[in-house]
């Protein structure tokens, strides 16, 4: 994991706590003639995802899976915001070809017409067994939501701080196990207050 800033640290654990293995900053490289630029976190979730700790199903956040399917092949293409969005930040977020050099990354069909055609107007592409989701995680909201999901940066802060809170015992040891110092300084908080 490269080094990142506040949100995109906060979205990458949000994510990898919900099953999703991830890509960050994906490279778009100029797609049809428009300048480079980069998906902040591409992410894939197999349908029999599982992780136990302390013997223990862990808990998913019911604000992303209750966009998805868990019995599917999920794909996410995850932007992230950390101020308020307009203008020019807010029209560029999630332009259709940059979704759609990240769906033929993903590479869950040879053919993404559909795939394409789908996510070129709404948030979220489905068939009998692939999920993808258009996930915007950020301060503020926008009035956009048919184009992407939105979850705030406070809720997927609040999940990944119940989580490892959860399971403090065995995270706060292991914490250096964990290449981040955003989590690894999450966790050690946790265990200062536990311990407290």
């Amino acid at each position: 994991m490269n080094e990142q800033n506040y949100g995109e640290a906060i979205a990458y654990w949000y994510l990898r706590l919900n099953g999703f293995f991830i890509i960050t900053d994906f490279t778009l490289h100029r797609p049809e003639d428009y300048r480079t630029s980069d998906a902040d976190l591409l992410g894939i979730r197999l349908p029999h995802t599982t992780e136990i700790i302390d013997g223990n199903d862990v808990v998913y956040c019911e604000n992303l899976i209750s966009h998805i399917d868990l019995s599917k092949q999920c794909g996410v293409i995850c932007e992230v915001k950390t101020g308020k969005l307009s203008g020019e930040v807010k029209d560029n977020l999630f332009r259709t070809p940059y979704v759609d050099y990240s769906i033929n990354r993903m590479g869950f069909l040879k053919d993404n017409s559909q795939i394409k055609k789908t996510l070129g107007i709404e948030s979220v592409y489905t068939d009998n067994n692939i999920v993808i989701i258009k996930l915007l995680i950020a301060d503020y909201e926008t009035d956009d939501s048919k184009n992407y999901k939105f979850i705030s940066l406070d809720v997927a802060y609040k999940f990944i701080e119940a989580r490892l809170d959860s399971c403090i015992n065995i995270k706060f040891p292991d914490r250096f196990f964990l290449k981040s110092a955003f989590i690894q300084n999450l966790i050690w908080r946790l265990g200062k207050r536990r311990n407290a």
